[in-house]
């Protein structure tokens, strides 16, 4: 009974019970079995939710297991299978690997996903019909109770015509087409409303004829599984619906596919074989003649094209023996025909006799490569022979043929042979000798498709043993893109491949058929010639695009094309208008722009149909008027089926067209605006101006548009802005007439025009326009009225970085007198900071326009030390513009200090009289101004100590920038004495920096002070203590009053004292070692002037090695090194010329060059 109950649950889901987790499932068996198709795991209790308990029970038998329940622990759904697990798994691959096991997917098992169910759409989610969410990837941190199972594949949609890139999608269930239709439906757009026609799979690439979605899928569900196990791309065959409907697509239909006419009656020979290529015809006779004609084609109107003949050339090559099976070689010029069961080869324009191919009797049949590479193959007695015929006629290659079946048809394309048996075809790689696996699977519907251009040839072959079901069995197969033409005995059958159907037949008797696979067919009886046109090309592709047939009308247009690629870019334009229409009164907008988009069409063309979007003065007449908007819009409504078609519905139509218009008229502004005329310019941004401005008040695009250069006429301009003054005066502007802008916003400001987009008086605009002009006349003329509305916004006019032209301050300044002095400092800071004005006067005002407003906004009490804040760090206005004045009487010395001075002089502002006393080195003031005054002593000792170091620096960088000019003005000798010059600056600096005269000023001012002053002494003696070592002794004691205690004084005259003989002690020793120093160079110079060169009759120049003879000049280096004065570098004396050696830097120790014995006595005299 187990065993049984095993093998029912491995049927229910395919399970294999060797997988671990379902031998477990499988082992508890307190669960309900149902095995009808898809067998089912039902549970009592329809709901999903972890927080339930779900009893399962079984009733496989009512003797084993009765009433035995349990509560599952988890809960796994796939399709329509629901499979309760008693124990959880422990990972999610365990839990992978039994639904892989079940569904026999022993490679590609990753494809396998799980998702949590959503409680409120949960029938919906197991049905496909619902976007999948929560995906869990830890089975371990899963809360939940139920799972789904879903496979995620890769799809790869395509027609007929056009192959569309794979993408994934979930897959709820592996039934077969009915379940991609619905994936595609829930988890694409561009598929939303399209149908799986069929799913082409490797055993059988034919898409079946026409049904339903349910009678389409012909795959067996293993087929679909083998191939997700095998990772490969799903090929669907899918057909676009009418919106809104999945199930079945419109059909196209053709109640006559081609026409028969005769082309040649009453043949004067039997007729064996034809063949064309061209504007020729040849055809073989029963008896032995050839013939060759010239094919011209007659055109008419709408008509399918006739043919004419002409007689050229008729010779008889084989004496009452038949000419079969001719084939044409037009690069080599070659025909070849089968006569006699022998390959003969003639010229194909003058029909000589070339030769006949050694090897071939016996033919059967034969081919040549298409591919026109001189090559043929030919079958004889079971035998495929390959040849070269370049030269000489040469076998290459003999091969077996693998089966005994009778060949009945041969065709080679580039390395691929066909071979046509009586109910099969196999295809051969004929370099291997074996058959390509790859091309065997090769379907009609791809040759005729996506490979059609290839192997175009083999439809003769593969046409005859396709699954198309004829209706009569076939002798040959040709075809006439998009017609399939079959030759039987009684009638000639033509299958349309678009539409998987069969159109009319054509009675037939007897005829043989040849083709050239692109727009004719030729038929031949006994006797006659008759010639089988289709419909014309363009005929049919507008036919397509008339019932949204779009893939398969382009695709026929690439196929069947010939021509120049100006003219195929013509027709192609041509067919995108088509489409774009055929969209747009359908109500498919976006589709239909994106078509208009492509095919460069005149933007009037389609504006021509929003009547209110047209120039008033518009005479632009349509090519050709396909009738009302609403009218279209309206009948397209009825035949979707809907019942509401009132004005209001179809207004919405309207609106959703007039965005997708905005979208092509603003692309097609962009990228072909140098394709357009002006009156397509002026069209495109009269409707955009309207659209924004009327349709979706897109007011800052309409300013964009009106403020660049655009080509809306003034006139048309005028009419659409009547009550919009602010745009008409951009528009103005943009033509260059300025004036007649700041007029209309004058006349908006003052009321006697309209602006009803927006709550504006016309300043902000005015404003704008202004601070961009050059002409300084017209800005002042019209900046007036704008400064009494808005004083504050209208200095931006003169402040404008985009202005070009510089303007003259002093008419500003001028102008700007009459307002506030805010006003004023902008324009002033504007100049510095911005223009980087350098007069004097310009920095001069707005220092005293800072000092003014400083006044205004300072309090008038000064606060004492240490309750006031620092100057320029107030809160607010006062701290910002103060902060702005310090740093201009800091950081700046183009102003009048003077001016500046006296304008301070008569304010409290004491710390920027500070920064002016510094700046012009009137020290005794400032510290007069520190101690009585501000009464901040500490800062009066902070600005001795600040102004003295400053005082040092600058003359540090003066003497430098001395030295550097001296270097510079005499040369290299100089640096000889800079040693002598740095010494004698340090020397000064020294006694510059003990000594701060700044601090004998302060003593004077704190014990002499002037009238009306107290003298400070405490102060006084505290800065002769901190600072003796800094202060001249003397001078100090001459300003003590007399009556001072000598003990106040004491520690500055111990300090004063030990001062001076600590300068004392260093003088000597700097004297002492001055003097050992010059006796060290007295020593040097008599070593350096001791030493001798001899010159003799062999002295030669270390340099150029010639001899230094008495008329020589020659220079001694400093190593002692002879050379001639030319050869020692000019502009470097202190380099040795061969070495590099710069003696300067590396100076010659003349201690190893002479001892005391050689200056006392010298080995040689003078």
């Amino acid at each position: 009974m187990l065993n049984k109950f095993h093998k029912k649950a491995s049927k229910a889901f395919g399970v294999v019970s060797s997988a671990p987790l379902a031998r477990r499932v499988l082992s508890r068996n307190n669960f309900l079995i149902k095995n009808k198709f898809n067998s089912l795991f039902l549970l009592n209790n329809n709901t999903f939710l972890s927080n339930n308990e779900i009893k399962c029970y079984s009733t496989l038998s009512k003797d084993v297991f009765d009433n035995e329940t349990y509560d599952p622990k988890l809960i796994l759904h796939f399709g329509t299978l629901t499979i309760p697990l008693p124990e959880k798994p422990t990972s999610l691959e365990d839990l992978r690997e039994f639904v892989a096991t079940g569904l026999k997917l022993n490679n590609n098992k990753e494809c396998i996903k799980f998702f949590e169910i959503d409680e409120r759409n949960k029938e919906k989610q197991l049905k496909g019909q619902l976007k999948l969410k929560k995906e869990v990837t830890d089975i371990g941190s899963f809360q939940g109770k139920a799972l789904q199972a879903v496979i995620q594949v890769k799809v790869l949609p395509f027609s007929f015509l056009q192959l569309q890139d794979a993408f994934p999608i979930y897959l709820h269930d592996v039934r077969g087409a009915e379940d991609f239709a619905i994936a595609l439906h829930t988890y694409t757009r561009k598929y939303k409303y399209c149908y799986v026609f069929r799913i082409a799979t490797d055993d059988d690439g034919t898409p079946q004829r026409e049904g339903e979605i349910s009678k389409a899928g012909g795959v067996k569900r293993s087929t679909i599984l083998r191939m997700i196990d095998e990772n490969k791309e799903i090929p669907l065959v899918i057909r676009s619906t009418t919106v809104g409907k999945i199930y079945k697509a419109s059909q196209f239909a053709l109640k006559k596919g081609m026409e028969k006419f005769t082309l040649i009656e009453e043949f004067e020979a039997k007729i064996a074989s034809l063949v064309s290529y061209g504007e020729y015809l040849w055809i073989g006779g029963n008896d032995g003649r050839l013939y060759m004609y010239t094919i011209e084609p007659i055109h008419k109107e709408n008509q399918a094209p006739k043919y004419s003949t002409t007689l050229l050339k008729k010779k008889v090559i084989a004496m009452k023996k038949a000419i079969l099976n001719l084939q044409v070689d037009p690069p080599h010029k070659k025909l070849f025909a089968l006569i006699d069961q022998t390959v003969s080869v003639y010229d194909m324009t003058t029909l000589t006799h070339l030769g006949t191919l050694e090897g071939t009797r016996g033919t059967t049949c034969y081919a040549i490569n298409k591919n026109f590479s001189h090559e043929l193959v030919a079958i004889v007695k079971k035998k495929m022979m390959i040849f070269d015929y370049r030269e000489q006629t040469e076998l290459v290659r003999e091969m077996k043929l693998p089966t005994n079946e009778n060949v009945t048809s041969i065709e080679w394309m580039k390395k691929t042979i066909c071979i046509g048996f009586p109910k099969k075809h196999i295809m051969i790689n004929y370099q291997t000798g074996e058959i390509d696996e790859d091309l065997q699977k090769l379907q009609l519907t791809n040759i005729v498709s996506d490979e059609y251009s290839i192997y175009g040839c083999f439809v003769k072959i593969i046409g005859i043993s396709s699954n198309i079901q004829w209706k009569e069995s076939i002798s040959s197969v040709s075809i006439c893109f998009p017609f399939l033409i079959g030759i039987s005995k009684s009638s000639i059958e033509i299958y349309n491949m678009y539409e998987k159907r069969f159109t009319e037949p054509i009675e037939n008797k007897k005829a043989i058929l040849t083709s050239d696979h692109i727009q004719r067919v030729f038929l031949a009886n006994n006797h006659s010639i008759y010639a089988l046109t289709p419909k014309p090309i363009d005929q049919q592709i507008s036919d397509l695009i008339g019932r949204m047939r779009l893939l398969e009308a382009f695709g026929l247009f690439e196929k069947t094309f010939q021509g120049t690629k100006k003219e195929k870019e013509r027709k192609l334009f041509y067919y995108e208008q088509q489409a774009g229409f055929a969209c747009f009164f359908r109500t498919r907008f976006k589709e239909a722009f994106a078509h208009f988009n492509k095919s460069k069409i005149d933007p009037r063309e389609v504006l021509w149909y929003f009547k209110d979007l047209l120039e008033p003065e518009s005479n632009f007449i349509p090519q050709q008027s396909k009738g009302d908007l609403q009218e279209k819009i309206k009948s397209a409504m009825e035949q979707e089926g809907e019942k509401d078609t009132s004005a209001i519905k179809i207004e919405v139509r309207i609106k959703n067209a007039k965005k997708a218009l905005q979208e092509f008229l603003e692309k097609a502004r962009k990228m072909r605006i140098d394709e357009f005329t002006h009156d397509q310019l002026s069209a495109i941004d009269y409707a955009l101006a309207k659209l924004y401005l009327n349709e979706f008040k897109k007011y800052g695009e309409l300013k964009t548009l009106i403020r660049a250069e655009n080509h809306i006429n003034i006139e048309s301009g005028e009419v659409l802005f009547r009550n919009n003054a602010r745009y008409l005066a951009f528009l103005y502007y943009s033509k260059n007439q300025t004036r007649k802008a700041l007029e209309t916003l004058k006349a908006l400001g003052a009321g006697d025009l309209k602006e009803t987009s927006t709550n504006t008086n016309g300043v902000e605009e005015s404003i704008e326009i202004l601070s961009e002009l050059d002409d300084e006349d017209l800005v002042l003329e019209f900046c007036e009225w704008v400064f009494d509305e808005d004083e504050t916004s209208a200095i931006n006019i003169f402040i404008s970085k985009l202005r070009k032209k510089r303007f003259n301050p002093d008419r500003i300044l001028s102008f700007l007198y009459c307002y506030p002095p805010d006003l004023e400092r902008t324009y002033l800071e504007y100049l510095v900071a911005v223009e980087r004005n350098q007069e004097e006067r310009i920095h001069t005002q707005l220092i005293i326009n800072y000092i003014e407003t400083t006044v205004i906004l300072k309090p008038t009490k000064y606060l004492p030390f240490g309750v006031r804040v620092d100057a320029g760090k107030e809160n607010g206005v006062l701290g910002e513009v103060r902060g702005r004045l310090i740093f201009m009487l800091e950081h700046t010395n183009i102003y009048n200090k003077y001016l500046i001075l006296s304008k301070l002089q008569k304010t409290s502002l004491y710390e920027e009289t500070l920064i002016i006393y510094r700046k012009l080195q009137n020290h005794e003031a400032a510290l007069k101004l520190l101690v009585h005054k501000i009464q901040d002593l500490e800062w009066a000792e902070r600005y001795c100590v600040y102004c003295y170091e400053t005082i040092l620096e600058e003359k540090r960088k003066k003497e430098e920038e001395e030295i550097q000019d001296m270097i510079k003005q005499k040369g290299v000798q100089q640096i000889m004495d800079t040693d002598k010059s740095e010494k004698r600056i340090y020397r000064k600096n020294e006694d510059l920096e003990e000594l701060n005269p700044l601090f004998i000023t302060l003593l004077g001012i704190c014990l002499n002070p002037e009238h009306g002053f107290v003298r400070n002494e405490p102060f006084a003696l505290y800065i002769l203590k901190t600072h003796a070592k800094n202060i001249d002794p003397i001078k100090a004691l001459s300003l003590l009053p007399d009556d001072i205690s000598v003990s106040k004084v004491h520690d500055f005259l111990r300090q004063s004292i030990q001062t001076s003989k600590n300068r004392d002690r260093q003088a000597m020793v700097i004297y002492n070692m001055s003097k050992i120093r010059h006796v060290k160079s007295k020593v040097t110079l008599a070593k350096g002037v001791a030493r001798r060169v001899m010159i003799s009759e062999d002295s030669r120049c270390a340099v150029c090695d010639k001899p230094i003879d008495a008329s020589a000049v020659f220079v001694t280096l400093p190593d002692l090194t002879t050379v001639h004065f030319k050869c020692v570098n000019k502009s470097s004396i202190n380099i040795h010329p061969l070495s590099g050696r710069n003696f300067k830097h590396f100076p010659v120790d003349f201690d190893e060059q002479i001892t005391e014995s050689h200056i006392l006595n010298p080995p040689y005299s003078m």
